[in-house]
């Protein structure tokens, strides 16, 4: 559902962009002490699907905070197969 549906008025984009804004702030904050967050991330998504947000920003923190893809998590990663 689109935030702009709660927020009435004529200045209702502007308000849903400033709720949004500060709805990424807190859950940047909740991911700065644990960057594991289920709920934050999917809390994240949803204010992203509302395009009230800049996707390129949210790029630069999922960097940061993604860790390298592990191959014992994903074996097909490897470079060469195992063969033993």
């Amino acid at each position: 559902m689109h935030l702009n549906l709660y927020v009435q008025g004529s200045d209702g984009h502007e308000v849903a962009q400033k709720i949004a804004q500060q709805e990424m702030q807190v859950t940047q904050a909740a991911l700065t002490r644990n960057p594991k967050s289920y709920s934050s991330w999917h809390h994240r998504k949803w204010i992203i699907q509302t395009h009230l947000v800049p996707l390129d920003a949210e790029l630069r923190l999922v960097k940061q905070y993604a860790p390298p893809i592990s191959c014992v998590n994903f074996p097909l990663c490897a470079s060469t197969p195992d063969v033993t």
